[in-house]
């Protein structure tokens, strides 16, 4: 049995990794691809990515194999079945009930949007790299989010992560939250995404990315679905 894990974002890869290592569970890591992510919510996101990706894996194997096995497609796809390479994908975003629950799952191309009632009505990519846009969607959330005091700044970190397999079939769908507020500013060098700006009870007030990576793997909401993924694997294995 072998996970590839379908993401574009290094900082996933590696947090991700990071805590499945323990386990035992080591990640495969795809081309990265761009599936268009149509859907209204994270979790919808969520499932787009992963049948794609499951999809895209199933391809790729299914060639090598026709090239290494000299057999046929459908030989080659029988083989990549027996194999049991399932595609791990996932989908987080950062929902704030003050900014009608954006950026949500509009999160990673926040600064490039337009939005009206909480809903995207426009895109205009910008071409800027993972680190300037992460800083330019850091700093639109501080901007909308002036002149709006506690109780009112709350939000929370949403994620879903779901399991596919080489056809593109959802095997596997678990969600987690992780809730806290939003700061006044950006606080921290650590971390990836919003985390300079995002803050819980269980970070003791600080940023989450003021802390390091062992700390913040212990209490984000990637873990509780991590949790759920490794209770659903030992049943698998089991069978």
């Amino acid at each position: 049995m072998r996970f590839v894990f379908g993401t574009t974002n290094q900082y996933k890869v590696r947090e991700l990794a990071a805590i499945l290592r323990p386990l035992g569970i080591a990640l495969d890591i795809t081309d990265p691809i761009d599936p268009e992510e149509t859907g209204d919510t994270i979790q919808e996101n969520a499932r787009i990515k992963a049948q794609a990706y499951g999809r895209y894996v199933g391809d790729t194997f299914a060639q090598r194999l026709m090239v290494e096995r000299r057999c046929s497609l459908a030989d080659a796809r029988r083989f990549l079945c027996l194999d049991q390479a399932w595609v791990i994908s996932e989908d987080s975003g950062l929902v704030v009930p003050a900014l009608d629950g954006l950026p949500g799952p509009w999160s990673a191309r926040f600064d490039d949007g337009v939005f009206e009632g909480g809903r995207l009505v426009g895109h205009h990519p910008s071409g800027r790299g993972r680190d300037e846009i992460d800083l330019a969607n850091n700093r639109r959330v501080i901007e909308l989010m002036q002149g709006i005091q506690q109780p009112h700044r709350t939000a929370a970190f949403e994620i879903c992560l779901v399991v596919a397999d080489t056809d593109g079939n959802v095997l596997f769908e678990s969600t987690g939250r992780a809730s806290g507020w939003i700061l006044p500013d950006l606080i921290g060098n650590d971390g990836f995404g919003y985390d300079p700006i995002f803050a819980s009870d269980t970070s003791f007030g600080k940023s989450w990315a003021e802390l390091d990576s062992m700390r913040k793997n212990l209490i984000s909401h990637r873990r509780k679905v991590l949790q759920d993924f490794t209770a659903w694997l030992a049943v698998q294995i089991k069978r």
